[in-house]
């Protein structure tokens, strides 16, 4: 939870009350939803609160769930914001084990669209078990090549080990997809006898300027057969929309007039036990998109929320930076044990 000391990515006033109003002022924390904020005895006019923002991934080095990976910029985000109780945003800081992030998010996830569905007046109700209805598998599609970007210089990898994964590794290093990311989803129903119906699709998404350090690119070949669904990330609230492959190339599935929204006239249903894949495409052309993916479902009339997202950490894509690129390498895979980074249209003297 906030504390005033040093050295902390501590959120903005304008990110403590935004994270306050969206889950209504009631605790986030599941089976509480006390109210944080009422009439206090001290004046006519005077208000008791009794809530605070607590940070997911902690806010200073030394806290639960610190991520040194995290920009300032993330770690301040109502991204990595829940509101709760003080009891409760006190509680999760004692326990990185119990609470995990992933943790943390789907509760902020379920919440947030129980607050959604009973402003709209929807009926909801949450489920008495402990199980996850539905559960997740997710790896970035590259099949057909990828080209990464890092904000600044490429730090220098360690290519004398054997298994080196140069994608996985620039990932790591905080690099972003360039253009468009592209995510190969498989959603399974746990629930025995009970079909999960898959209503909507959403993101909780933050834009910032393009990288313009280091364009890295390497090509690769392969195909999908997964239901595609994409998402244009220059937008500020992007909805999901229909979209099929054309010898390799993503297109529009209605490319002459407004994009088809996929869930406008359809559901999709995940039968007990059984398995359902997607690819999901997000693309940007014109700023830097931090995303997280949100699946709102459906069972037996219980309304709720998966949460996907780069184990904690939000997706990233870049769009064209407004200045030329610092440097632009390949991934030269092809050399063997002398793999390494090379500049773009470099070759081997074959002499």
């Amino acid at each position: 939870m906030n504390k005033k000391t040093p050295n902390r990515d501590d959120f903005s006033a304008p990110v403590r009350r935004a994270v306050a109003a969206r889950a209504n002022y009631h605790c986030s924390f599941p089976d509480c939803l006390n109210i944080t904020t009422g009439p206090s005895q001290e004046s006519d006019d005077a208000v008791s609160r009794t809530g605070a923002a607590a940070h997911i991934n902690a806010a200073s080095p030394g806290g639960k769930r610190y991520l040194v990976s995290m920009t300032q910029e993330d770690r301040k985000s109502i991204n990595n914001a829940i509101w709760m109780c003080s009891y409760h945003a006190n509680l999760i800081d004692q326990d990185d084990q119990q609470f995990t992030a992933a943790q943390i998010r789907k509760w902020k996830s379920a919440h947030e669209a129980r607050i959604s569905a009973q402003q709209r007046g929807v009926p909801i109700s949450v489920p008495n078990n402990e199980q996850e209805p539905l559960v997740y598998t997710l790896e970035f599609e590259h099949m057909d090549g990828w080209t990464l970007v890092l904000e600044d210089t490429l730090p220098v990898p360690d290519l004398s080990n054997r298994n080196f994964d140069a994608y996985k590794w620039l990932l790591e290093q905080g690099a972003a997809s360039y253009l468009e990311t592209i995510l190969r989803l498989r959603i399974r129903n746990t629930l025995e006898h009970k079909t999960a119906v898959i209503f909507d699709m959403r993101l909780e998404i933050e834009h910032g300027e393009p990288y313009s350090g280091v364009l890295i690119n390497s090509e690769s070949a392969g195909d999908n057969s997964y239901t595609i669904i994409g998402f244009d990330l220059d937008k500020k609230n992007p909805r999901p929309v229909a979209y099929s492959r054309d010898s390799g190339i993503v297109v529009k599935a209605d490319d002459n007039s407004t994009q088809v929204r996929f869930f406008r006239d359809r559901f999709i249903t995940i039968e007990s036990q059984s398995v359902y894949g997607f690819s999901i495409i997000g693309w940007v052309t014109k700023h830097l998109a931090r995303w997280r993916l949100i699946i709102d479902y459906e069972v037996d009339g219980s309304r709720l929320s998966l949460l996907i997202d780069n184990n904690g950490r939000p997706f990233i894509t870049s769009g064209e930076p407004n200045t030329p690129f610092k440097e632009k390498l390949a991934w030269a895979w092809w050399l063997g044990n002398e793999r390494r980074f090379v500049p773009i249209g470099w070759y081997p003297d074959m002499d």
